[in-house]
């Protein structure tokens, strides 16, 4: 094997790996937000106003960013072919996404005392998700449209 083969089959290796800290990525930072509104909004441990909406729209902005980073970052591994492979973690990633959160049920408070009030099945977490992950194939598609335009030009 040359070294061009050695690099491109390690660059493909490295595929996956790119995907998950794309996760991870975007799932630190979240942790971080959420603590500390957490820690401001509720450290007297009183219901405050604010929190149902917070949770709300939380979950899918993370979910949205977890996507966006889990197909960028690995398509950004891949040597070759990167629109192919963004769509190939887009599906992977919808997957993934599915089992996380795609039976997402609110209001959360009722999951300890269903005999209260029956769950709604809520959307917005794996609909921001997948938003997310399209919104990165988009970015990539351009991108490589982008670069094959400006390259044509420039060695003309």
């Amino acid at each position: 094997m040359t070294s061009r083969q050695v690099i491109m089959t390690t660059r493909w290796l490295l595929v996956p790996v790119a995907a998950l800290s794309g996760i991870v990525a975007a799932l630190l930072p979240s942790f971080v937000v959420n603590s500390l509104i957490h820690k401001i909004l509720w450290s007297s441990g009183r219901h405050m106003p604010g929190k149902e909406f917070m949770s709300f729209y939380s979950i899918p902005i993370c979910g949205a960013f977890a996507a966006c980073f889990f197909v960028l970052l690995g398509t950004r591994a891949a040597p070759t072919h990167r629109f192919i492979v963004s769509i190939i973690l887009l599906i992977i990633g919808g997957s993934i996404a599915w089992y996380c959160v795609g039976t997402m049920y609110e209001p959360a408070s009722f999951a300890e005392h269903p005999e209260r009030q029956p769950q709604v099945r809520v959307w917005q977490p794996i609909i921001a998700t997948y938003s997310g992950g399209v919104a990165a194939c988009i970015m990539v598609y351009f991108r490589a449209s982008l670069s094959r335009v400006f390259r044509f030009r420039r060695f003309k």
